[in-house]
């Protein structure tokens, strides 16, 4: 991390639309590996980025992309936003894939998913990405948690 104090002043978000003010809001640590921001901002940016991915090609597509450690960490925030569901679907995905105990680095689990027809793919974690699907399904979650969580976003 930078130590660049990414927050914002509150006035800059405020009557924004919902959409819009969420993305400024997690806009500084946009990207795979979030590594910028605050933790707050990484929660909503990494969960967010991960969620688009699954609609863009499906949970085997943000395993494929998503370091371990990424998928840990949108799995935490899951949890920490209050969307535990979320959470329990990809997990089941990850075992579906992995087994009990997923391989540790990105290399080894892209070898597994390199290996699955898509038939399979779509069998086992169709309906899956199907539910993950659709970031506005959290938005109520994003808000409660920013809320909740002022000073991971705001300076003032």
């Amino acid at each position: 991390m930078s130590g660049t104090d990414t927050r914002l002043p509150r006035a800059s978000v405020e009557g924004l639309p919902v959409e819009e003010r969420l993305w400024r809001l997690m806009e500084p640590a946009w990207g795979h590996d979030a590594v910028e921001g605050t933790h707050g901002q990484r929660v909503l940016a990494l969960t967010t980025f991960f969620i688009r991915d699954i609609g863009n090609g499906g949970l085997d597509q943000a395993l494929y992309n998503f370091a371990p450690s990424s998928v840990e960490f949108v799995l935490r925030s899951f949890e920490e936003l209050g969307a535990a569901g979320h959470a329990a679907l990809v997990r089941r995905g990850l075992d579906a894939l992995f087994g009990a105990h997923p391989p540790g680095t990105l290399k080894a689990r892209r070898r597994i998913l390199d290996t699955k027809p898509r038939a399979w793919i779509d069998e086992h974690l169709g309906a899956l990405s199907e539910q993950l699907q659709g970031e506005e399904k959290l938005e109520a979650c994003f808000l409660r948690y920013v809320d909740s969580h002022p000073s991971e976003f705001f300076r003032d």
